[in-house]
């Protein structure tokens, strides 16, 4: 088995990384998911708040994502700045996909650590996969709140 990589996604990563966010957020459409990545790559090159690293396994196989993002929240003394995991991926058949989750998440921490946040957060649904929620969980993340989303359909 070769050495898994963490490195920042690039331009030539487009269809594995296209797959990887198809799984993370399912109901996005094609296009949406088309127009985010270009989105994404274009203020790369300008340097952004929103980074994309992957778990690159060699041979063009990526096996791991990581989306985040640098965000402020307002308290009634000053405002917070934070880092947020947007988007936590291993694909089902990687052997070492703790090791790969745990990465991932601390390359999130280490950028939104440089960017002089002070927290990180993460949002995820409560049916979630064990493996993530497991990861966040060994890395010394705390539940803080349980959301529920209300929504209708016309």
């Amino acid at each position: 088995m070769n050495e898994i990589v963490i490195r920042e996604v690039a331009d030539t990563d487009r269809r594995e990384w296209y797959l990887m966010r198809a799984q993370v957020w399912p109901d996005t459409t094609d296009a949406r998911h088309t127009l985010e990545m270009e989105g994404y790559l274009d203020m790369a090159r300008e340097g952004n708040d929103y980074r994309v690293f992957v778990a690159d396994a060699g041979d063009g196989k990526l096996v791991g994502l990581v989306e985040f993002s640098i965000g402020v929240a307002e308290n009634a003394d000053a405002e917070i700045k934070f880092g947020k995991i947007e988007g936590l991926h291993v694909a089902n058949d990687c052997a070492a996909a703790a090791e790969v989750l745990k990465q991932l998440i601390l390359t999130a921490e280490d950028w939104t650590r440089e960017q002089e946040c002070r927290e990180i957060w993460s949002d995820t649904k409560s049916d979630n996969n064990a493996p993530a929620l497991n990861a966040f969980l060994d890395e010394g993340y705390s539940i803080h709140a349980r959301i529920t989303r209300m929504m209708k359909t016309f």
